[in-house]
């Protein structure tokens, strides 16, 4: 690009700085800093000459650079980097300013604040444009993390270093691990910093704006993205912190509580977010303590100036996910309404050549919002629909997403995963189903979307697991759309959905199985329960379960089974059940390609860790709580129900093996080990787990054949059999089940067992 004479002469001053007195090279950045400073223009044509940043870096490393130079190197450069395009920016990372930056950033005094300033804007562009800066920032510079936590801890930071300090924390913390790291060296440093600014935002409250509130609800919101569990329990019960912080946990919920009634909006939000993480923290019975005093604060601003930040939105749907009550309040606050017109009045402002990150992130969490409230109830779903919403998920299902790499990207997958998960929510109505979904293009929109992101292959080869067709291992947020389409597609493959047919007959079945083959265990989890669904019974087509499995395999479904998530492990059980409960000789074929033994101990085993589960469980129900029994309450009460669906799925699953030929009810009769632990929970405390051991027991004293004098001596023995391992005492105490069904079966199942006893 062309460049007058004298600018011309300026690039070359820059890109031989070392050949400069001091003063000419301070004059040179000055210059520079001041013709680009508010020019985007002018900053597009200096980074276009080849090697003007690249000299300025070197001035940020060692070398005979004045600290007055340091500093004005740091500015051009924090100010190229909030002018310039993304693909500019991720030619930075590409180069490895990020780590020159990390590295001046520690090396740095937190008073020279024009300096430390500039690093750590910089750093906050790179870390939004590209996610790898962040993982090897946590992972190869254990430093930053140090720095950042003295920074923010020591009360002599100047406030506009603090400021900058925090918001990188969110920042840093974008994967699990991040964010795990980042608890542990920052939770208490920001817990001190928040209780020290609070203090000095109380002292001010009558001053709006007050110079405190930008640094303090940065330092809020960035406590709520790393709090740990442990720091959690500090706070809810008003512990003291830890020695040397200088900090008081209660004292700091007590003046949080007070944050609520701020003047500033962006204060009572953040301190609304760091809350809803809180809660999550705490015993299921207490978490609405917490949770409904912030309904009313947060409610206005979905009709206010605020409604721009989506962090209102986000949690909003935090609190509402888990809690009907809850939900229920938000709905007769008529939040539904209110989410769903910012997504109404929102998405035709989005286009493809003008994408807003800010407008894009409002949408995806005003859609979660929605969606958290409408998973509850039919109601619910009904206003949802009303309100006009669902002609507006499609066209962001249609909506053409920027290419990897760019920062707009994110925003349009989050918006487009936002949608798959309020499709599901919708779709737990059979009612709607039926009519609500019938007259919009949902699955079009779904099917679209599908075809839209990278496939992988269907076997599942350990060495092809999550490539691409061409071989390429993919985007993991092409993943994460991937998973949100496979979490949408559950319901609408239900028995009773008009939308199954369509979609089989679209190919869907072969991502489904390239799903489960997945190593991403969100995408492995949802595929994995899309296949349960769609080979449940009653009107299931054994085409398309001889398809599946001969594209899945038994031998896969066994891995399955012994998968490192306990949710993928019951979605796996779920799957084997349905098939086995209606596809006639399913059971002769998983036989045929899984060793029974193998099977038959995996079952066992797992029955032991569930049966350890539910004692852990009582015996923590009965203790007394401190912080760290607390942490294991909620561990235990987590896993307790998916840890009862999979035992009905195991005991069911054997039921249906004993529902299959005669060879297999003496071959489950033989397993006594396995049947003693099964007799053990003929009255646990959920009524499935109880009618399945009584269907158990019905299945292994069936005859095929009355006239067949055989048959009946084969279901003598297995009576026989079960009357030895405990079963008919232990059914005989059930007889009067509050449940009729269990009650029912419990007697159907005796009847057949004291027929077989007392026959001649």
């Amino acid at each position: 690009m062309f460049l007058p004479v004298a600018d011309q002469e300026l690039v070359a001053q820059i890109c031989n700085l070392r050949e400069l007195s001091p003063d000419a090279q301070l004059a040179a950045c000055k210059a520079l800093k001041n013709e680009i400073i508010g020019h985007d223009e002018k900053k597009t044509r200096y980074l276009e000459c080849d090697g003007v940043v690249v000299s300025l870096v070197q001035v940020l490393q060692d070398g005979p650079w004045s600290e007055e130079l340091r500093t004005q190197a740091a500015v051009i450069i924090a100010s190229f980097t909030s002018g310039c395009a993304p693909l500019v920016l991720n030619e930075f990372v590409r180069l490895g300013i990020h780590r020159v930056i990390v590295t001046a950033i520690v090396e740095a005094d937190s008073h020279k604040v024009q300096y430390m300033s500039a690093l750590l804007r910089t750093l906050a562009a790179l870390l939004k444009v590209n996610d790898t800066v962040a993982n090897e920032c946590i992972e190869d510079s254990p430093q930053l993390l140090k720095a950042l936590s003295h920074h923010i801890s020591v009360p002599s930071t100047p406030l506009p270093v603090v400021s900058l300090c925090t918001p990188l924390v969110p920042l840093l913390g974008r994967s699990r691990p991040g964010v795990q790291r980042l608890g542990e060296d920052l939770s208490e440093p920001l817990a001190a910093r928040i209780l020290l600014l609070t203090q000095q935002y109380l002292s001010q409250r009558d001053r709006i704006p007050s110079i405190y509130t930008e640094p303090l609800a940065s330092a809020v919101f960035a406590l709520s993205h790393v709090v740990r569990h442990s720091l959690a329990m500090k706070l809810l019960e008003g512990e003291v912190g830890t020695a040397g912080t200088n900090w008081s946990s209660g004292r700091l919920l007590q003046d949080l509580f007070l944050l609520l009634r701020a003047g500033d909006t962006q204060v009572r939000l953040a301190v609304c977010f760091l809350f809803s993480n809180l809660h999550l923290h705490m015993p299921a019975s207490q978490q609405l303590e917490i949770a409904r005093p912030l309904l009313p604060v947060l409610v206005p601003m979905l009709s206010g100036p605020e409604d721009t930040d989506p962090r209102v939105c986000k949690t909003l749907a935090l609190l509402c996910r888990d809690h009907i009550d809850m939900a229920t309040l938000a709905a007769e606050a008529r939040v539904i309404e209110l989410a769903c017109t910012l997504v109404t009045s929102r998405v035709p402002e989005v286009e493809p050549s003008n994408h807003c990150n800010q407008l894009e992130e409002v949408i995806a969490d005003a859609l979660l919002l929605v969606a958290a409230i409408g998973m509850h109830k039919d109601s619910f779903r009904a206003r949802i629909v009303d309100c006009g919403v669902l002609s507006h998920v499609i066209k962001i299902m249609r909506m053409k997403t920027p290419p990897s790499g760019d920062p707009r990207a994110r925003a349009v997958r989050k918006m487009k995963i936002s949608s798959c998960y309020l499709v599901r929510a919708l779709s737990r109505s059979v009612s709607l189903l039926r009519t609500g979904f019938v007259d919009e293009e949902v699955v079009e929109g779904i099917i679209e979307l599908l075809d839209e992101t990278p496939s992988e292959p269907v076997n599942a080869e350990p060495d092809n697991m999550d490539q691409t067709e061409d071989g390429e291992s993919p985007n993991i947020e092409d993943l994460e759309v991937k998973a949100a389409i496979m979490a949408s597609m559950c319901n609408l493959i239900l028995p009773f959905s008009p939308f199954k047919k369509n979609i089989f007959e679209r190919g869907v079945l072969q991502s489904i199985i390239a799903g489960v083959n997945s190593d991403y265990t969100p995408l492995r989890l949802n595929s994995t329960w899309a296949l349960r669904h769609a080979v449940l019974p009653p009107d299931n087509d054994d085409r398309l379960i001889e398809e599946a499995m001969g594209l899945l395999t038994c031998k896969r479904l066994l891995t399955l089974l012994g998968d490192t998530d306990i949710e993928v492990q019951e979605q796996a059980h779920e799957l084997i059940r349905n098939l086995m409960m209606k596809q006639a000789n399913f059971v002769e074929v998983f036989f045929s390609q899984v060793e029974a033994r193998e099977f038959m101990q995996l079952l066992e085993n797992k029955i032991d860790i569930i049966s350890r589960q539910h004692t852990e469980t009582v015996a923590e129900n009965t203790a007394t709580h401190s912080s760290s029994q607390i942490k294991l309450a909620k561990t235990v009460n987590e896993k307790r129900q998916v840890y009862t669906r999979m035992l009905s799925a195991i005991i069911y699953t054997l039921a249906h093996i004993a529902a299959g030929p005669e060879e297999f009810r003496f071959m489950l009769i033989e397993q006594e080990s396995i049947l003693v632990k099964v007799a053990e929970f003929t009255g646990h405390r959920h009524y499935d787990v109880r009618a399945a051991c009584a269907w158990l027991v019905i299945n292994l004293t069936y005859v095929d054949n009355n006239n067949d004098r055989e048959c009946r001596e084969g279901a003598k023995r297995r009576a026989r059999a079960l009357v030895k391992l405990g079963y008919k005492e232990k059914l005989d105490a059930q007889l009067r089940d509050p449940s009729l069904d269990v009650a029912e079966r419990t007697k159907n199942a005796l009847i057949t067992l004291e027929w077989l006893l007392n026959e001649n």
